[in-house]
């Protein structure tokens, strides 16, 4: 059976003692990843008027990447405007985000605009190899927007935006995934709990019904993969970057899970966590969030259960 050893005594520096993170999005000074579109507002806007859109209209692949060309036109007859991906970072935060010049990391067929307080720039890039550009950002509260203008279906765009300072251009080496300062901050904490960042108080059923209806199911299958495109949207981070950050920055994962999973879904979360975490550390699982509290989500969930 899936087992892990104890994990009890924190290593020199750290404390008996967890904290929570908070969700990863676009308005939360607290940066978390070096590569701000982990944390971007992603979503679907209009290719000429910026208008926005539901991302639902643009298919995609589980990793979040359109499966068609974009501009796509959602119902083929030209009588709604063409759609493409837009991200917005540091959004709405007075400014009080890093200035300096930015790294875009782009691979795929396509082209990428710059804009908001980042330098006004257009990016093609032919779809051959990595291309990388520095774009200088002078932060104010409007915050960057990143379009993926053009994208082609059979080798999409796909784009990370780092901070300065994080990757050379010149060797195409990334000095950490994570930002320095959420490093120290975590550094003294044994444990952390991933309730906001794993979105698990509004996390969308399955079968599309409210979250706190007793029909309501979360599958496996339909998880966050490892390589989702970010971690800001319904279904929050994956289990495996949750898995990936324990291990690289010395932490027991507290780790929770959704109200309505079913036992295949508990099954394999078991063995990601057995196979991927180290063995000196420990997960900590918490089903749903507080059953005893009167939340909006496993509190109703249970009563409803009755």
């Amino acid at each position: 059976p899936p087992t892990q050893s104890p994990g009890s005594n924190p290593p020199a520096g750290q404390a008996l003692l967890g904290t929570n993170l908070w969700y990863f999005v676009a308005w939360d000074t607290g940066i978390t990843f070096s590569d701000t579109i982990k944390s971007a507002n992603w979503r679907a806007i209009g290719a000429s008027s910026a208008a926005g859109a539901s991302l639902s209209l643009i298919p995609k692949d589980v990793n979040g990447y359109p499966t068609v060309d974009l501009p796509y036109d959602p119902d083929g007859s030209g009588s709604q405007e063409p759609l493409i991906y837009s991200f917005i970072v540091n959004y709405q935060l007075n400014g009080s985000y890093p200035a300096g010049n930015y790294t875009l990391v782009m691979e795929g067929s396509g082209s990428v605009k710059t804009r908001g307080n980042a330098q006004l720039n257009t990016i093609t890039h032919n779809g051959v190899g990595i291309l990388t550009r520095e774009i200088p950002v002078n932060p104010t509260d409007v915050g960057v927007f990143i379009d993926i203008t053009q994208s082609s279906a059979s080798n999409p765009v796909k784009i990370k935006f780092y901070y300065p300072g994080y990757y050379n251009v010149n060797t195409g080496q990334l000095r950490s995934k994570y930002y320095d300062t959420f490093v120290q901050r975590i550094t003294p904490f044994s444990v952390v709990r991933f309730l906001q960042p794993l979105q698990i108080d509004a996390h969308p059923c399955d079968n599309g019904v409210q979250y706190n209806d007793v029909t309501c199911i979360h599958r496996w299958a339909n998880r966050i993969p490892a390589d989702y495109i970010v971690y800001s949207g319904p279904k929050g981070v994956s289990y495996d970057a949750v898995i990936q950050m324990a291990n690289d920055l010395n932490f027991d994962p507290w780790i929770n899970i959704p109200n309505a999973v079913d036992d295949a879904f508990v099954n394999n979360l078991a063995v990601l966590v057995r196979d991927n975490l180290r063995n000196d550390r420990r997960a900590i699982i918490e089903w749903g969030n507080e059953p005893w509290n009167a939340n909006p989500y496993t509190g109703p969930y249970l009563t409803n259960m009755g």
